[in-house]
């Protein structure tokens, strides 16, 4: 007996179409592309917060090092600015005469706060400025330490310590 329709039996393991493949690499290339822009995202994170944490440590070393002035202060607030030269690799006073000569730019300020501004164990802060017949050696300081890429710029970091003093 013969057989009227033989057809070839298919075989499964003959391989995937070219849709098939078509299909596979697009969803493989969606998933690399979400994970390299995830990677792109923090390294930029890490950047950042290294950037943070060096004007972070520089306003700290920079606040410890502050000293109140030991004579009276004759006016509510002292500021000064120094920055770190590009060329030197140093720390020099005053405003950098270039944008591109700091590699960091720091201000610190300080501010008297009169006795009188001291209420219930709280400071107003809107009275920086020296009291009428109070000593000027004689009350609350604040010394605020900014740190930036250059002046003007967003603050990288900001720190601040209150200290009570008097000076005979």
């Amino acid at each position: 007996m013969v057989k009227l329709s033989q057809r070839p039996a298919r075989r499964l393991g003959r391989g995937y179409s070219l849709l098939e493949v078509l299909l596979a690499s697009g969803l493989l290339l969606v998933a690399v592309l979400a994970v390299a822009s995830l990677f792109s995202r923090a390294v930029l994170d890490v950047r950042s917060g290294a950037e943070r944490s060096a004007a972070a440590a520089i306003a700290q070393s920079t606040l410890e090092a502050t000293r109140l002035p030991s004579s009276g202060m004759t006016s509510a607030a002292l500021s000064s600015w120094a920055y770190f030269s590009r060329d030197a690799r140093r720390w020099r006073t005053g405003q950098p005469p270039g944008p591109d000569l700091a590699l960091w730019v720091r201000e610190t300020v300080v501010r008297r706060y009169p006795l009188s501004s001291v209420r219930d164990g709280r400071l107003d802060r809107g009275e920086a400025e020296p009291a009428t017949g109070e000593p000027p050696s004689v009350g609350l300081f604040g010394i605020e330490v900014r740190v930036a890429r250059r002046i003007g710029g967003r603050p990288l970091a900001r720190l601040e310590r209150l200290e009570w003093a008097r000076h005979d």
